[in-house]
């Protein structure tokens, strides 16, 4: 479309030349479900670089929802000047941040971010502490955590993204990224 612009988020660490060919992917799955009215939003990003969250956070922002970004171990090296700046950050170590407690409660939805090999760890913890927050009365969509594990068709054909769910599975690349925690047994 004519003045249509694409956003492209390379990695800071590599540089690129003039000339050079760069295979870019089409993103797969669905777009982060936003529940409806949702003012205030949390996005976590435990050991795992925030990127999937920067145009969501930019889109969010445009249309006045409160965006409080929480980094933690491998996300603190994230260059913020690529951040809006009404992103309000938090730094966290060992998934404590300062006023976790008012913040999980300030927030309308919560969305968090971790590493493949630790989505089982850091996703039942997080859903545990909102869970005791919230008296085990947590609202659907309320907190969704990103699974990006490594994708083989990107079309939910092989299965190899399957994510266990409580009543039928959900596969990653065709009903996620985010999925809703409270639909996923961490026992």
């Amino acid at each position: 479309a004519q003045g249509a612009r694409r956003t492209v988020e390379l990695p800071a660490a590599i540089h690129y030349a003039p000339g050079q060919v760069i295979s870019l992917l089409a993103p797969v799955g669905k777009p982060v479900p936003l529940r409806p009215g949702a003012r205030n939003l949390l996005l976590i990003a435990e050991d795992a670089l925030p990127t999937p969250f920067v145009l969501l956070a930019r889109a969010l922002i445009g249309g006045g929802v409160a965006v409080t970004l929480v980094l933690s171990g491998r996300a603190t090296t994230y260059p913020l000047e690529l951040l809006s700046p009404e992103i309000e950050i938090l730094h966290g170590t060992d998934w404590k941040w300062p006023d976790q407690v008012e913040t999980l409660n300030w927030a309308d939805q919560v969305i968090v971010l971790a590493p493949p090999v630790a989505h089982a760890e850091v996703y039942s913890r997080l859903y545990e502490t909102v869970s005791q927050l919230r008296h085990h009365d947590i609202p659907d969509h309320f907190i969704s955590g990103l699974f990006y594990p490594r994708l083989a068709c990107g079309a939910g054909a092989c299965h190899s993204c399957l994510v266990a769910a409580q009543k039928n599975d959900l596969l990653a690349c065709t009903d996620g990224p985010a999925l809703d925690l409270k639909r996923v047994p961490f026992a």
